[in-house]
């Protein structure tokens, strides 16, 4: 048995403000395992420094990658937003929007609605949403 030495990774990227997060990827037999990189003020850098899998540091790297997650701004719609008008404006293109479930249940639905491909202009349109039933039944 081997040990992998641990990695130091470091990523330079030039517009570092509207970047949230950093990873590097390892993708092995269909299974990805990230490294998160965190932004070195002083050097201007994204280090990452470790191993894809702590718990296993035989673990052999596959295909590496980096991912990153630019910075969104926060929207909170309101009961009081009507979305009316714009209805008839996205009905098209919201049927062609990429969605992403992270659960999916009779109970609860949370996913990602990724307008990007779909509405020309909206580029970077993702809408995180999430319902959940909660039954309340008398006392």
């Amino acid at each position: 048995m081997f040990q992998i030495l641990r990695l130091h990774l470091r990523l330079l990227f030039s517009n570092n403000d509207n970047i949230e997060k950093v990873y590097i990827t390892s993708t092995r037999n269909n299974e990805k395992k990230l490294m998160e990189a965190n932004y070195d003020a002083a050097s201007g850098l994204y280090v990452a420094s470790g191993y894809f899998d702590e718990t296993n540091t035989s673990y052999v790297p596959g295909t590496i990658g980096v991912e990153y997650r630019e910075k969104t701004k926060t929207v909170v719609a309101s009961e009081r937003f009507d979305i009316t008008p714009y209805q008839n404006i996205m009905k098209n293109e919201v049927e062609s929007a990429d969605v992403d479930y992270e659960v999916n249940t009779k109970e609860e639905v949370k996913a990602t609605i990724d307008f990007s491909k779909s509405v020309l202009g909206l580029d970077k349109a993702i809408i995180k949403a999430g319902v959940k039933i909660y039954r309340h039944y008398g006392v």
